[in-house]
Protein backbone atom coordinates (compact mmCIF):
# COMPACT_ATOMS: atom_id res chain seq x y z
CA UNK A 1 0.00 0.00 0.00
CA UNK A 2 1.43 3.36 -0.84
CA UNK A 3 1.79 6.03 1.78
CA UNK A 4 0.84 9.81 0.88
CA UNK A 5 3.24 12.14 1.21
CA UNK A 6 2.22 15.15 4.04
CA UNK A 7 1.66 17.22 1.71
CA UNK A 8 -0.42 15.75 -0.69
CA UNK A 9 -4.46 16.93 -0.17
CA UNK A 10 -5.48 13.30 -0.34
CA UNK A 11 -3.89 12.90 3.06
CA UNK A 12 -5.29 15.53 4.43
CA UNK A 13 -8.26 14.40 3.41
CA UNK A 14 -8.36 11.00 5.22
CA UNK A 15 -6.29 12.01 8.35
CA UNK A 16 -7.93 12.44 11.42
CA UNK A 17 -5.35 13.99 12.95
CA UNK A 18 -4.13 16.62 10.70
CA UNK A 19 -3.21 19.65 12.70
CA UNK A 20 -3.26 18.18 15.84
CA UNK A 21 -0.39 18.13 18.04
CA UNK A 22 0.46 14.63 18.70
CA UNK A 23 3.41 14.97 20.51
CA UNK A 24 0.82 16.25 23.02
CA UNK A 25 -1.73 13.77 22.51
CA UNK A 26 0.82 11.04 23.33
CA UNK A 27 1.50 12.72 26.39
CA UNK A 28 -2.13 12.88 27.85
CA UNK A 29 -2.85 9.49 27.08
CA UNK A 30 0.45 8.17 28.67
CA UNK A 31 -1.54 10.20 31.80
CA UNK A 32 -4.44 8.32 31.55
CA UNK A 33 -2.60 4.70 30.97
CA UNK A 34 -2.56 3.97 34.59
CA UNK A 35 -5.27 2.05 36.21
CA UNK A 36 -5.35 4.35 39.51
CA UNK A 37 -5.69 7.45 37.40
CA UNK A 38 -8.61 6.05 35.23
CA UNK A 39 -10.31 4.85 38.89
CA UNK A 40 -10.27 8.41 39.68
CA UNK A 41 -11.60 9.93 36.63
CA UNK A 42 -14.14 7.27 36.54
CA UNK A 43 -15.12 8.51 39.98
CA UNK A 44 -14.86 12.12 39.32
CA UNK A 45 -16.82 11.62 36.33
CA UNK A 46 -20.10 11.67 38.31
CA UNK A 47 -19.37 14.16 41.34
CA UNK A 48 -16.58 15.97 42.60
CA UNK A 49 -14.72 15.36 45.50
CA UNK A 50 -11.25 16.25 47.97
CA UNK A 51 -8.23 14.89 47.99
CA UNK A 52 -8.95 12.74 51.06
CA UNK A 53 -12.42 11.54 49.95
CA UNK A 54 -10.72 10.48 46.63
CA UNK A 55 -8.39 8.45 49.01
CA UNK A 56 -10.74 6.70 51.10
CA UNK A 57 -12.89 5.59 48.01
CA UNK A 58 -9.89 3.90 46.16
CA UNK A 59 -7.61 3.10 49.34
CA UNK A 60 -4.71 4.83 48.54
CA UNK A 61 -2.93 7.31 50.45
CA UNK A 62 -3.62 10.94 50.08
CA UNK A 63 -0.10 12.16 48.97
CA UNK A 64 -0.17 9.10 46.25
CA UNK A 65 -3.71 10.65 45.28
CA UNK A 66 -2.41 14.02 45.14
CA UNK A 67 0.08 13.17 43.06
CA UNK A 68 -1.89 11.30 40.49
CA UNK A 69 -4.60 14.22 40.46
CA UNK A 70 -1.82 16.34 39.67
CA UNK A 71 -0.62 14.98 36.39
CA UNK A 72 -4.19 14.91 35.75
CA UNK A 73 -4.82 18.39 35.96
CA UNK A 74 -1.27 19.44 34.70
CA UNK A 75 -2.71 18.08 31.49
CA UNK A 76 -6.32 19.44 31.37
CA UNK A 77 -7.98 16.66 32.66
CA UNK A 78 -9.06 17.95 36.13
CA UNK A 79 -10.27 21.66 37.61
CA UNK A 80 -10.52 21.82 41.24
CA UNK A 81 -11.48 24.56 43.29
CA UNK A 82 -10.31 25.79 46.99
CA UNK A 83 -12.94 25.27 49.85
CA UNK A 84 -11.15 26.38 53.02
CA UNK A 85 -8.02 24.02 52.99
CA UNK A 86 -9.52 21.12 51.19
CA UNK A 87 -9.17 20.76 47.02
CA UNK A 88 -11.82 19.79 45.18
CA UNK A 89 -11.62 18.32 41.52
CA UNK A 90 -13.66 17.53 39.13
CA UNK A 91 -13.22 16.27 35.39
CA UNK A 92 -12.77 19.44 33.87
CA UNK A 93 -14.02 18.19 29.88
CA UNK A 94 -16.74 16.05 28.19
CA UNK A 95 -14.41 15.18 25.99
CA UNK A 96 -12.99 12.89 28.73
CA UNK A 97 -16.13 11.86 29.75
CA UNK A 98 -16.30 10.38 25.93
CA UNK A 99 -12.93 8.47 26.32
CA UNK A 100 -14.06 6.78 29.14
CA UNK A 101 -17.16 5.89 27.50
CA UNK A 102 -14.96 4.47 24.82
CA UNK A 103 -12.60 2.50 27.22
CA UNK A 104 -15.70 1.03 28.91
CA UNK A 105 -17.75 -0.09 25.99
CA UNK A 106 -14.88 -1.76 24.82
CA UNK A 107 -13.36 -3.19 27.19
CA UNK A 108 -15.69 -3.85 29.75
CA UNK A 109 -17.33 -5.85 26.90
CA UNK A 110 -14.21 -8.16 26.89
CA UNK A 111 -13.97 -11.44 27.67
CA UNK A 112 -11.40 -12.84 30.25
CA UNK A 113 -9.63 -9.54 30.16
CA UNK A 114 -8.60 -9.73 26.16
CA UNK A 115 -10.13 -7.18 24.02
CA UNK A 116 -12.29 -8.40 20.96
Amino acid sequence: MRKSRPGNPKHRQTDPFAGIDLVQVSDCLRALAHADRLRLIGILQSEELSVSELAERVGLAQPTVSGHLRILQSRGMLASRRDGHRMHYRVATPALRDICTCISSHFGSCLNGAPR
